[in-house]
């Protein structure tokens, strides 16, 4: 009896499996339709050629003639000053100019003098600290464009500067080394250590 039972139940389950699933869909009822492929039509270059990039611009100038040479013959490397574009090569060679690169290194010794007359309180130093400033400023336009200012002319100006400073009595021992440094630096360019970069056709 049990087992006509548990039987019972077994083909039960079955039937109410059927009916809540369904049958298998074996996908022979599919209605067919056309699918619009688009069709790319042949240009000029081939996939191969494409995917090196050879579709580039027609007036790219690869001709020997295009890439910057030194004076031995031998194209420039990438980080040559000479081998920059127009613009940036003016920028280089002017900021690398003797009196660019003197300009560079005297401006600091200034500012600390000038930090150091700050640092006083003196009203000595505040009628001095604008003529610094002054010169300070001129130095900085001459870093920048040597054309724009006149090296004589600034040196002479910061000769009165040191002469005004000195006449204070507020020289302390650091004051004095940058005027050590600022002596150091104008020997230098006397001496001709900042050399400009080699023009183009000169070695």
């Amino acid at each position: 009896m049990q087992k006509w039972w548990v039987g019972a139940v077994a083909l039960a389950a079955v039937v109410l499996a059927v009916l809540l699933i369904g049958s298998p869909d074996t996908g022979g009822d599919v209605t067919e339709r056309e699918v619009d492929v688009p069709v790319i039509s042949e240009g000029p270059a081939s996939s191969d050629e494409l995917i090196r990039g050879a579709a580039e611009p027609a007036d790219i100038d690869r001709s020997a003639a295009a890439v910057p040479i030194g004076a031995d013959g031998l194209p420039l490397s990438k980080g040559n000053p000479l081998a920059a574009n127009p613009i940036a090569k003016g920028v280089i060679l002017r900021r690398t100019a003797p009196e660019a690169q003197w300009a560079a290194r005297t401006m600091a010794p200034w500012t600390q003098i000038r930090r150091e007359l700050a640092k006083t309180g003196d009203p000595r130093a505040e009628e001095v600290i604008p003529k610094i400033q002054a010169l300070v400023t001129d130095i900085r336009a001459l870093r920048r464009d040597p054309a724009t200012r006149d090296f004589d002319a600034i040196v002479a100006q910061q000769d009165e500067v040191e002469a005004a400073v000195k006449a204070t009595g507020l020289v302390n021992e650091e004051i004095t080394s940058m005027f050590s440094l600022i002596d150091q630096r104008m020997a230098s360019y006397s001496a001709g250590e900042y050399e400009p970069p080699a023009e183009e056709g000169q070695p």
